[in-house]
């Protein structure tokens, strides 16, 4: 936004050595799950590394070396980087007319992949754009930005903060997914969080040079473990693989196929008992994993025909159970087949006139229905993988029956979370209109019943700081996990923004200026629903529009939550009275 700080929340961030990482970002204080760590506005926004070059031949000597100075020595060591960045970069150089230097233009590609962060050019509305929580280089996915300090965040396979480009608009937004001590380094992910150690670390290898030696990759992966054959044991066996162990071109789902000496290079640790093998004893053991991963491929190829044929509903549970049984409750085959799994229920709730025509089975057997049942269902799955995704880097193996309180995975937790309660929500809508008359706070113990699930309120209770955080509080899923959790979340030092256009109020120092400046300053203040007094608005006209699509389920909601006087839970959507106008 012009004329707002480049920085944000600086007091809360330093730049410190570490003898390991070079220069990091730190915590100068205590920081709460869901809290902003740091926001900014990044140096440069570019289109695609051709419109990069064209800003570059257009900037100062001393800009230019103001980007090149973010770039870290590490990703220079990188022989495959170089290589590939020195591919991008020429035909960049001249589809822009040339005339930069191509020393110069390779490590700005370096720095694209290593710091690039995703800038949206539009405002997201009720979670409905998602943006790469990872900083995952993606070249056609919008336009990117260079970071000041953001690009300073350690690297780690199990971060303890995330990115947000949608929270505030024009800005980075790094939102803390657990507590983070006074002098702990703030660290994020450019990797794929569900990927097994050697995908991760062989990433990682291409892009930076390294191998991640964070304390998740140092561990044994149990996202691809065996069962272990101690006597009243239940452990689980998993490969902790050698400190320098690459591939280069990993397979996703399967450790069986790789050869025969790597294999024997790794260790094998139980999660439970004491009992350690060398990989060289493991190789027979690993033989029911080809078997379920072809399963699971052939029933990819199957639904990347036809996604939502509920056909493929029970040999997807028959493969989870096998999964469990035959291997571990968190194998990434596991986890696979819960997301297919949560995606066919819902897709049958929603695509099926008569629910029973999908021939889905609940867990005696009979067919299913009803449609709050099948609901029911996806919510339980979408949390079922969200618990899979939590132990994994934890280092746990329960999974779905898992009672701890591990660290928020922000990817792509966040999508499971908030799936679940939407699942809920219709679960809830469907309940009441199966039983015409059921109050709404029926409705809402209908719908957490038929979900068997009694963890899953307490869960997304965790996750709505952090939804609040990724797609801002005025955001229209933040608002609704508010409303039906029964939960007020504080604006904190978030900015004021119109929940129609996402549109901010003038802040920060030069705000305050130009507000010095120009007494009209004042009128363009955001106003309050009269109603909740929970979201505000730029005018009438967006509080109409807004009531219209949303606002109007939960607006009453809001007002009795805020007024201490509000049921618990409520999922069910509400018929909310007129608009009350604004206030200031």
């Amino acid at each position: 936004m012009p004329g707002a700080d480049p920085i944000e929340c600086l007091e809360r961030v330093e730049l410190a050595p570490d003898a390991q990482l070079g220069t990091v970002l730190r915590a100068t204080r205590a920081l709460a799950a869901g809290e902003v760590v740091l926001r900014e506005r990044p140096l440069v926004v570019y289109a695609g590394y051709t419109d990069l070059m064209r800003q570059v031949k257009r900037m100062p000597a001393k800009q230019i070396a103001e980007l090149l100075g973010l770039l870290r020595d590490e990703t220079m060591r990188a022989p495959l980087a170089l290589e590939e960045a020195r591919s991008v970069a020429l035909p960049a150089v001249r589809e822009a007319g040339g005339g930069i230097d191509m020393g110069v233009a390779t490590k700005l590609v370096l720095l694209g992949s290593s710091h690039g962060f995703s800038m949206p050019d539009s405002p997201a509305r009720g979670g409905k754009l998602v943006y790469d929580l990872s900083c995952m280089p993606d070249e056609n996915q919008c336009r990117r930005g260079f970071m000041r300090l953001a690009g300073a965040t350690a690297l780690s396979c199990a971060p303890n903060c995330m990115r947000s480009a949608c929270a505030t608009l024009g800005y980075t937004t790094l939102i803390a997914t657990r507590a983070i001590a006074a002098g702990e380094a703030i660290t994020r992910s450019i990797v794929r969080l569900t990927d097994s150690t050697q995908v991760r670390r062989a990433e990682l290898l291409t892009r930076q040079g390294h191998a991640c030696a964070c304390a998740r990759c140092i561990a044994p992966d149990v996202g691809f473990g065996l069962p272990c054959f101690v006597e009243c044991c239940r452990g689980t066996l998993a490969p902790l693989l050698p400190a320098v162990a690459a591939c280069l071109n990993p397979d996703g789902h399967t450790y069986a196929n790789k050869g025969a000496g790597e294999v024997t290079a790794w260790t094998w640790h139980c999660t439970r008992c004491a009992l350690r093998l060398p990989g060289g004893a493991m190789l027979a053991r690993l033989s029911p994993v080809t078997p379920l991963s072809q399963r699971l491929d052939a029933l990819y190829a199957a639904l990347s025909l036809n996604a939502t044929q509920p056909c493929y509903a029970a040999p997807l549970a028959a493969l989870l159970a096998d999964t469990r049984r035959q291997l571990c409750a968190t194998h990434i085959i596991a986890l696979s087949a819960l997301n297919l799994l949560a995606t066919l229920y819902a897709a049958a709730a929603a695509r099926f006139d008569d629910v029973a025509a999908a021939r889905l089975a609940d867990d005696d057997g009979r067919v299913i229905t009803s449609r709050a049942r099948v609901n029911a269902l996806a919510a339980k799955t979408e949390m079922d993988a969200l618990r899979v995704l939590e132990c994994t880097p934890a280092g746990c193996d329960r999974g779905a029956e898992c009672n701890a309180k591990h660290p928020i995975v922000a990817e792509p937790g966040i999508a499971h979370a908030v799936n679940a309660f939407k699942s809920l929500q219709y679960t809830s809508a469907a309940a009441a209109a199966e039983a015409p008359g059921a109050i709404t706070t029926a409705a809402a113990a209908a719908a957490i019943a038929a979900a068997r699930c009694p963890r899953l309120v307490p869960h997304l209770r965790r996750y709505a700081p952090v939804v609040a955080g990724f797609y801002g509080v005025h955001s229209d899923d933040a608002v609704d996990m508010a409303a039906a959790l029964g939960m007020h979340l504080s604006r904190g030092d978030s900015p004021l923004c119109c929940a129609n256009c996402a549109v901010a109020a003038p802040r920060g120092a030069a705000a305050a200026a130009a507000a010095v400046a120009a007494a009209a300053a004042a009128a363009a203040e955001l106003k309050l629903c009269g109603g909740c007094r929970c979201v505000r608005y730029c005018g009438a006209a967006c509080q109409r529009a807004h009531y219209a699509r949303h606002h109007k389920h939960v607006c009453k909601r809001l007002a009795a939550v805020r007024a201490g006087c509000a049921a618990a839970v409520e999922f069910a959507a509400r018929k909310g009275a007129r608009g009350r106008g604004l206030s200031g």
